[in-house]
């Protein structure tokens, strides 16, 4: 059975999302379907426009959804066609479909999984199947779809705060590696070292100053962009007062707008 994350198409003409940041050019829409559905990259014509949209869609089988890692937070899968199979058959597809986004998607809620028979035509229930579930997840989903302007705040917010912790890792990273430069001596050996070893330095950083390992960046990546730097201990100190007043920030004002948003949803 595909894993199904739905036809943009199929739901523009049953269900209209416009968002402040949904809303482009009849041209940019068309581009976007295609890369998404397979008429050119759409992983990356997705990673351009990941900071710019509330939502996007994308055609997949399961075993590509590791291709969608970065846009995990936003990520909700369809599993389509569930009234052609057996009540049984249906619970072995979701758990191995449930194992196989464990691997690859490492956010601290599950990934919202819809059932559902999307297409005009009625749900089959000669296989057994419960069409009133089934009928109930296409309403949630279409809830979800109608709610997006809605909740298009919060997930500013949401994005401000996390976009937020990785600057305060990314801070504490450079600040941890710094401080295990020598300061005369052997410094491009010792770089060369924290560099060879920089997922465990990532765990040591982790300890120490009580960072979330989920707000690290990707070690391949990270360790790219060190590649470019000739000297780590060049880098200047890591200003604690800022520190604060970025901590300040997730105790006070970010609650603050989260509950401004709330309020103003009602």
């Amino acid at each position: 059975m595909n894993l199904n994350l739905i036809r943009w198409r199929r739901w523009r003409r049953r269900e209209r999302v416009s968002t402040p940041s949904t809303r482009c050019r009849r041209r940019d829409h068309r581009s976007v379907h295609a890369s998404c559905l397979g008429g050119g990259d759409g992983v990356s014509a997705t990673s351009r426009r990941r900071d710019a949209v509330d939502a996007a869609a994308r055609e997949c089988h399961s075993t590509q959804v590791d291709a969608l890692r970065p846009h995990a937070q936003k990520l909700r899968v369809v599993l389509n066609k569930a009234d052609q199979v057996t009540p049984q058959q249906l619970l072995r597809v979701y758990g191995a479909l449930m194992w196989q986004l464990g691997r690859v998607v490492s956010t601290p809620e599950v990934v919202r999984v819809h059932l559902g028979s999307f297409w005009d035509r009625p749900l089959d229930s000669r296989r057994g199947s419960d069409t009133a579930l089934l009928s109930r997840e296409r309403d949630d989903l279409l809830d979800e779809l109608r709610n997006l302007p809605k909740n298009a705040v919060l997930r500013r917010i949401n994005e401000l705060s996390r976009r937020a912790r990785k600057l305060k890792v990314h801070c504490y990273l450079i600040h941890y590696l710094r401080k295990q430069m020598p300061q005369f001596f052997g410094k491009e050996e010792k770089q060369q070292k924290l560099l060879a070893d920089l997922p465990r330095q990532f765990a040591k950083c982790a300890n120490r100053y009580g960072l979330t390992r989920g707000d690290f960046p990707d070690v391949d990546e990270f360790r790219e962009a060190l590649l470019e730097i000739d000297d780590l201990s060049k880098f200047p100190k890591l200003d604690k007062s800022k520190v604060t007043e970025m901590d300040r920030m997730f105790a006070t004002d970010i609650p603050q707008l989260l509950e401004k948003a709330m309020a103003a949803r009602r």
